[in-house]
């Protein structure tokens, strides 16, 4: 499946299950673990901090940061270092 990412969030949660449902069975569980994990921390985070704007704000800025860092890549001086998101295509 060839598709880029937009600017549209639930045309990139879409894109994202179809990628998921492409994994093999082993991978899909570990992806799945992995957003498990990702929403407990944010789950926690709310619960211990109901209502708490600086907290949302937090949580908004890390989700937005680990998204460019998945599809852009770290700065890096490895010419051979691709972006996470770059390796599933």
């Amino acid at each position: 499946m060839t598709a880029q990412f937009t600017d549209d969030v639930s045309q990139n949660i879409e894109l994202l299950g179809h990628l998921m449902r492409d994994l093999p069975p082993t991978a899909r569980s570990r992806a799945k673990d992995a957003g498990r994990a990702m929403m407990g921390v944010v789950e926690r985070m709310q619960r211990e901090n109901p209502k708490d704007a600086a907290t949302t704000i937090g949580i908004a800025l890390s989700a937005a940061l680990l998204l460019q860092q998945l599809t852009q890549g770290r700065e890096t001086t490895d010419p051979s270092e691709q972006p996470r998101i770059e390796l599933l295509s």
